[in-house]
């Protein structure tokens, strides 16, 4: 993308936004706007999307959706519309872009049930996943919280899944040697490379511990990053094998990590073993 097309960007994103703010700042059914991914963690470039939020009153969802659509065409035809069927009962979500922007302006707009309560809207200081860029707020709905302690149970919990799971990688050496390159490939990813990832969001966005391999060169240190990269470089068996013995070591070395964070984790262990 040249500096044109990124100047381009910039212009069509700011008045998608400020489209959003200017329409429903009045209205007295949405009681707040703000924006999330990486946008309102401030590390926006000229690739990213639009992840919307609106905070609207019980009963008026639909009627806000559909206006925020028709505020948006008045920018331009969209070329892309898309209801999507949030899993969340209180999210309703629509997706679309507009004819002309740059093809990677989607604009995703969530709606959220003022009853869903602070559930969705309630961020927490520093943090490198999840954090808003607010338009209007009109009654304190989106707020920004000092870090909370570690939660020990839920963490523990996710620990132990890790480490119960990692001890059955011995199914990808199976596979190995029976030269079955599909099943040991599929058992590769699941009991090393995902069991890898968990620990090492477990050590560095423990609230996130579920976040995989989501925008995760933005949320973990360089270095283990480049240490992550080979182990997804996989086109055979002997790739498989290799990558066995570096996961060994890095699983050793996150490991190490994780009880030296959290002390908890080998009192726990301990506790479980007797």
């Amino acid at each position: 993308m040249n500096n044109r097309e990124q100047e381009q960007h910039a212009i069509d994103r700011d008045r998608i936004l400020a489209r959003m703010a200017d329409g429903f700042r009045d209205d007295k059914r949405v009681n707040a706007c703000w924006v999330e991914g990486s946008i309102g963690l401030g590390i926006d470039d000229c690739y990213a999307d639009i992840d919307l939020w609106l905070d609207v009153d019980d009963g008026h969802e639909q009627a806000v959706m559909d206006d925020a659509v028709a505020m948006l065409s008045q920018l331009g035809q969209p070329d892309f519309l898309r209801r999507e069927d949030h899993p969340h009962p209180k999210i309703f979500q629509t997706n679309l872009h507009i004819a002309g922007m740059s093809p990677y302006l989607l604009v995703e707009i969530c709606i959220q049930s003022r009853s869903r309560g602070s559930e969705g809207c309630t961020f927490v200081e520093g943090d490198v996943a999840e954090l808003p860029k607010v338009l209007f707020d009109k009654c304190g709905v989106v707020s920004i919280i000092p870090p909370p302690p570690p939660d020990k149970e839920r963490l523990t919990r996710v620990y132990r899944d890790v480490t119960e799971l990692w001890s059955q990688r011995a199914k990808v050496v199976k596979y190995l040697h029976r030269g079955l390159y599909l099943e040991a490939y599929a058992y590769y990813g699941r009991y090393v490379r995902e069991q890898l990832v968990t620990l090492a969001r477990l050590v560095y966005t423990p609230r996130h511990w579920d976040y995989g391999l989501v925008h995760i060169s933005h949320h973990l240190p360089a270095t283990l990053v480049r240490d992550l990269e080979p182990l997804y470089q996989i086109a055979n068996l002997d790739d498989i094998e290799l990558a066995l013995v570096q996961a060994d070591r890095l699983f050793e070395r996150l490991d190490r990590e994780a009880k030296g964070r959290y002390a908890f984790l080998t009192e726990s262990k301990g506790e479980s073993a007797q």
